[in-house]
C-alpha cells in the first residue's frame, strides 16, 4: 500500500477490523492535518502484540470501528509539523503506544507520559501501524539507531520497553541473578536484554522445547 503524494487531504491505506472480533479488511481514510507539534510517518514496519488483537475484539470496551491496529511502529518522517525540530524529513523512527499526550500532567512533566490519562493510543481512535502512514506528536517518536534493523527494532517499541523498564527501575546490575518467567513474546526479549547486561539469568518456562532457544539467547 502506498500515501498519496501532495498536501492534505492525504488518503491513507490500512488494514482494519469493521467490528468486533472481525477479520481484517482493506481499508482507506483520510489523515488529519498535522498539527504544529506533529508528524507524519511513512510506516515501513509494525510488530503485532497481544494488545493489538484485545483492541481488534474490543476487550478493553474502548475500540471504535473500523479500528486499524498496530503501536510497534518504524517508518520514515515525511511531513514535520510548523514547531517541530526533534526530527528529520527522510530521517527513520519508531512509535510506540501512544501518539498524544496532555505533556502537561505530573507524569509527561517528570518523564513518563504513558501513565499520561489524557494519552491517545497509536492503535485506538486514528490509524495505526497496519496503516501506511500515521500521524503523531513528534514529542513521542523516537530516532532508531542505523545499527538496529527495522523489523527488530518495531517489537522493542511495546514489548521491548515492557520488560527493559523493571531492568532499568530496579537498578539490575551485572552481578545480578535474573529470572525471567515465561518464554514468549515479552520473555525472550527479557532473556535477551538482561543476557546483554551481563546479568546470570535463569529462564523459567513449562516446556523443555524452549530450552535450546533460551541458550540461544546468551
Amino acid at each position: 500500500p502506498t500515501m498519496s503524494s501532495g498536501s492534505c487531504p492525504c488518503i491513507a491505506h490500512a488494514y482494519a477490523a469493521p467490528s468486533a472480533g472481525a477479520p481484517l479488511e482493506p481499508f482507506e481514510t483520510e489523515l488529519p492535518a498535522l498539527g504544529p507539534n506533529d508528524v507524519r510517518v511513512r510506516v515501513v514496519a509494525c510488530g503485532v502484540c497481544y494488545s493489538d488483537v484485545h483492541v481488534i475484539d474490543n476487550d478493553w470496551h474502548v475500540s471504535q470501528y473500523p479500528v486499524v491496529p498496530g503501536h510497534e511502529i518504524i517508518g520514515t518522517v515525511e511531513e514535520l509539523g510548523a514547531d517541530v525540530s526533534s526530527v528529520a524529513v527522510g530521517q527513520r523512527v519508531g512509535l510506540g503506544w501512544f501518539r498524544h499526550t496532555c505533556f502537561n500532567c505530573e507524569f509527561c512533566l517528570r518523564g513518563e507520559p504513558i501513565l499520561c490519562k489524557s494519552g491517545v493510543p497509536s492503535c485506538m481512535g486514528k490509524i495505526g501501524g497496519f496503516g501506511d502512514a500515521v500521524t503523531a506528536d513528534a514529542r513521542l517518536v523516537f530516532p532508531i539507531p542505523d545499527e538496529l534493523p527495522t523489523a527488530a527494532a518495531a517489537p522493542l517499541l511495546c514489548g521491548g520497553i515492557t520488560v527493559y523498564s523493571p531492568l532499568r527501575l530496579y537498578n539490575v546490575r551485572t552481578s545480578d541473578r535474573v529470572a525471567i518467567v515465561g518464554v514468549g513474546g515479552l520473555g525472550h526479549i527479557g532473556i535477551k536484554f538482561a543476557a546483554a547486561m551481563g546479568c546470570h539469568v535463569t529462564a523459567i518456562s513449562t516446556s523443555d522445547s524452549k530450552k535450546d532457544e533460551c541458550m540461544s539467547f546468551g
